[in-house]
């Protein structure tokens, strides 16, 4: 089992993490990057916290995810198959794409962002998909 802390208030977002570790111990915690991390001694994080928040790329923000939902991108999962393979995939939506999670066919849980995860047949890819831009530019609704 796994968890994502993921809210727009930081501070939430550091007690639940938190909270879960103690429950759920190291590598079952996830959290998005908050994006403006703060140097100073006083505001350094345990190690065991930081390791939750590198999971992900640097951009992968609530702030941006909110963004991108806000203009209609939608959580999508899609199975990989010997037909339709992760470079297929990659290929299909482009720079459309926010890849999120994998789940690995022995249904362990790996996030994308910061890995060298080779996802292959069989993993069920989890990623934010943003609309299709329509000829006049503006963005539109695709099924894929």
């Amino acid at each position: 089992m796994s968890s994502l802390a993921i809210s727009p208030y930081k501070q939430l977002n550091t007690l639940s993490t938190y909270h879960y570790l103690d429950l759920m111990g190291v590598g079952s915690v996830l959290g998005l990057p908050e994006g403006d991390q703060d140097v100073r001694a006083s505001h350094q994080s345990s190690e065991k916290y930081v390791r939750t928040r590198n999971q992900f790329d640097e951009g992968a923000t609530f702030a941006k995810l909110a963004s991108l939902v806000s203009k209609g991108a939608t959580i999508r999962t899609t199975q990989l198959s010997e037909e339709f393979t992760y470079e297929d995939y990659l290929q299909l939506h482009g720079n459309r794409l926010t890849l999120l999670f994998a789940i690995r066919p022995d249904k362990q849980v790996v996030p994308l962002g910061r890995t060298d995860a080779k996802p292959s047949v069989g993993w069920e890819m989890i990623s934010l998909i943003q609309p299709e831009p329509n000829p006049e530019g503006l963005a539109q609704s695709s099924s894929s």
